[in-house]
């Protein structure tokens, strides 16, 4: 893990890089080469999907409707491997390097679009650049929300976004030459740069380790390598958020959510390519001409702080929280106890987030951290390279933990768990000293887990099987099924070696601080996790987080004022533990650039709706909840509905949308969404764009996580969301739209649907 500078004065060796010649920058790079130690991009095991443009399908039927575009992975074809980025947040190795060599360079925005004095152009290694992140991320949270009322501020040097790149040479196609010469740039074309991504991985390890901790910033567009799908070299575009081709406009007002984040994002960019381009910068007419002048100028990642009060003081909360500073203060509080709940599923993502909110909230109760653990089959399942040893879960979203105070006891204990197959709902409050050995050695003996060279075999791999009777003699409350909670005493709350359940801890009733303390003890604030510096209710004291409230849209309302107010911390936490890292967006690209490359060329305004989140999200979970209702299991017999269905609840919603008519289907039956279910909807103006899978108990499954994560990428973007109350992962998607607007969507979630005419 990097470490930050304490010391408030860093060099920032500003004059090492601005006015260098183009042969001198050569020598940077020769340089670097011979004392940066490089690491080796993985290879992506998990056969390639690739996205044809022209029939908007991975490789599959392709449709013929103008109106849609169905991705069912059920004709998925092998192709050829990629190459897939390396990134293991918090344990990025500080390279050597010389320090007249320029790594990196950064541009820093305030929320206006105009340069602060953040921009430096001369980065020389990982560790000077993580500083410097962390310092133009840190003012006070009252600076923050204080910069966000309407007068525009032409001083304001608070950043609020920032734009990096690696400083080697471009890697790059050949197909605008023009452009380069139009630029005045004569950068040198490397296709097959493989040192220029080694350089750009090694960025985007540095990205996630500033972020794990910091909900509030957000990536809006990044760099990855080329697919070498279908002969287009993507390589040279940017993966966007689609927020940031929101319409900027010249009066910015705090009542809109893209000026909370989107619009920030948004007139950097603009900034950055009338720069760069110099005299042609305003000239510039063509997505792909704006993109070949970021590429050449190695513009790898724009990245963007939310402003927007609640989110912002939630974040600012669960960073103190989860990245403690004083371990000292720490271990009196908690007696070392960190929860650290295990559960052995494969990819039931709504239903472990769900749960792990729930116990997420009791850690906060408790005063203690949380750690978000899940077994490496999930890593060995979608073939996340060097993943299998530990925490397989974090191969596809950043940590929620992190920092000296927290990584050596959580890292043994996951190095531990991952050798032995678990069970279900495994709660465990680890104790200061962590498993012992002899129950590591003793529950791989017993009940081995999958070797990280064994093939996956789907079919034979028993996901529910339970832990070996070690671990169950050691903890023996930990699992959440048919054992009784029993409430310990503060000796054994107090004990370094003792662990306990979940339910145990919950039943003290408060802090561990005050339980052990006892009755005689001045008690320490119940609430552990202010959201400075809101004020609630009439005494006007600072809010704890669970006291928080956004607006929820409903229909019928035209103003935030008219609506009610629901919790937010739930949809906080959730968007917490399910931030994809670089591997799961590198897959999630894979898919979806060259998706909306296709819509993009259909011209029905996707571009917008997406920016605008004037569209309707449709998450239709059928699958094997179908053959459970066939079987008799009648309360899943409500989920037996069509698209027409689902429709009929998205219309008035879309409406409200300014007339919205995108519609984003995710379903795992791609029969509810057959050519002929879609064009009686096509037929009345609707663009219903589809991502489909499988059965989630069917083999085909285990190759499902692409198209999946894709999905739930996209379906968070729009503002209506109609889904489903038994299904957790229509939940996630309503608590990501939640999170990211600081708005509840407009939604239905069928609960009364058998009440419909």
């Amino acid at each position: 893990m990097i470490k930050s500078s304490t010391s408030p004065n860093r060099n920032n060796n500003s004059s090492a890089g601005g006015g260098r010649s183009k042969y001198f920058l050569w020598i940077c790079f020769l340089s670097i080469i011979v004392i940066y130690q490089f690491k080796v991009p993985n290879k992506l095991v998990k056969e390639d999907l690739d996205y044809d443009e022209t029939g908007g399908q991975l490789h599959q039927k392709t449709t013929t409707n103008t109106n849609s575009t169905v991705t069912n992975v059920t004709d998925v074809k092998t192709t050829t491997k990629s190459p897939v980025p390396t990134s293991t947040p918090t344990i990025i190795e500080e390279k050597k390097l010389s320090s007249t060599s320029c790594s990196y360079h950064l541009w820093a925005f305030n929320r206006n679009g105009k340069v602060t004095s953040g921009t430096k152009d001369c980065i020389t290694s990982d560790i000077e650049l993580l500083n410097l992140l962390e310092e133009l991320a840190n003012p006070n949270i009252i600076d923050i929300i204080s910069n966000t009322n309407n007068e525009e501020k032409e001083n304001d040097d608070l950043t609020v976004s920032i734009a990096i790149g690696s400083s080697l040479p471009n890697h790059t196609s050949k197909k605008n030459k023009n452009l380069r010469s139009m630029t005045g740039t004569t950068t040198a074309i490397h296709d097959d740069d493989d040192d220029g991504m080694t350089m750009l991985n090694n960025l985007a390890d540095i990205i996630d380790e500033f972020r794990a901790p910091r909900l509030e910033w957000r990536i809006m567009a990044e760099r990855f390598q080329n697919f070498n799908a279908n002969e287009i070299i993507r390589g040279d575009e940017l993966f966007y958020d689609p927020a940031i081709f929101v319409n900027v406009r010249e009066t910015l007002s705090p009542l809109s959510f893209s000026d909370n984040f989107a619009t920030p994002a948004a007139l950097a960019r603009q900034k950055l390519l009338i720069d760069l381009g110099g005299d042609n910068g305003n000239k510039v007419t063509t997505r792909e001409e704006e993109e070949e002048i970021l590429a050449i100028h190695r513009i790898d990642f724009i990245l963007v702080r939310v402003l927007e009060e609640k989110l912002a003081s939630i974040a600012r909360a669960l960073r103190l929280y989860q990245y403690p500073e004083n371990c000292d203060e720490l271990e009196q509080k908690t007696k070392g106890r960190i929860f650290m709940p295990y559960a052995n599923g494969k990819d039931f993502l709504g239903a472990l987030t769900n749960g792990n909110v729930g116990k997420m909230t009791s850690a906060f109760a408790a005063g203690a951290p949380f750690v978000n653990a899940a077994p490496p089959v999930w890593a060995r399942t979608y073939h996340f390279e060097n993943c299998t040893k530990a925490n397989g879960y974090e191969c596809g979203f950043l940590p929620i933990y992190g920092g000296e105070c927290i990584l050596p006891q959580v890292m043994p204990a996951l190095e531990c768990l991952s050798h032995f197959t678990m069970g279900w709902n495994k709660n465990i409050v680890l104790p200061k000293n962590g498993i012992p050995q002899h129950i590591c050695d003793d529950g791989m003996n017993q009940s081995p887990a999958l070797s990280p060279d064994a093939p996956f075999d789907g079919a034979h791999y028993n996901y529910g099987a339970d832990s070996p009777d070690v671990f169950k003699e050691w903890c023996a409350t930990c699992n959440n099924f048919g054992v009784e909670p029993q409430k310990p005493s503060p000796e054994t709350v107090s004990s370094s070696d003792i662990p306990l359940g979940v339910q145990d801890i919950k039943l003290i009733g408060g802090t561990i601080r005050d339980y052990i303390a006892g009755e005689n003890e001045d008690k320490s604030d119940p609430c552990t996790l202010r959201a400075t510096p809101l004020e609630c209710g009439a005494r006007n004291s600072t809010c704890c987080a669970n006291e928080v409230e956004v607006p929820q849209n409903v229909l019928g309302s035209t103003s935030k004022e008219d609506r009610p107010n629901v919790g937010f911390l739930g949809s906080v936490l959730s968007s917490f533990m399910t931030r994809f890292n670089r591997k799961s967006r590198y897959r999630i690209a894979n898919l979806h650039q060259p998706r909306t490359k296709a819509m993009d060329k259909r011209n029905e305004g996707w571009e917008a709706a997406l920016a605008t989140g004037n569209c309707a999200t449709l998450h239709i979970r059928r699958g094997d909840n179908i053959d459970r209702c066939a079987n008799g299991n009648t309360q899943f017999c409500s989920m037996n509905l069509t698209l027409s269905d689902y429709m009929k609840k998205a219309t008035p919603m879309l409406e409200q949308l300014d007339d919205a008519k995108h519609v984003f289907v995710m379903t795992d039956d791609p029969e509810v969404v057959a050519d002929d279910k879609l064009e009686p909807w096509q037929e009345k103006g609707y663009y219903l764009e589809v991502v489909s899978g499988y059965n989630q108990y069917s083999q085909q499954t285990y190759d499902d996580w692409d198209p999946f994560i894709e999905s739930v990428h996209t379906g968070k973007a729009c503002r209506a969301l109609v889904g489903h109350y038994i299904s957790t992962v229509s939940k996630l998607l309503f608590e990501s739209i939640c999170a990211r607007y600081s708005e509840c969507p407009i939604h239905d979630m069928m609960e009364h649907v058998d009440d419909d005419d």
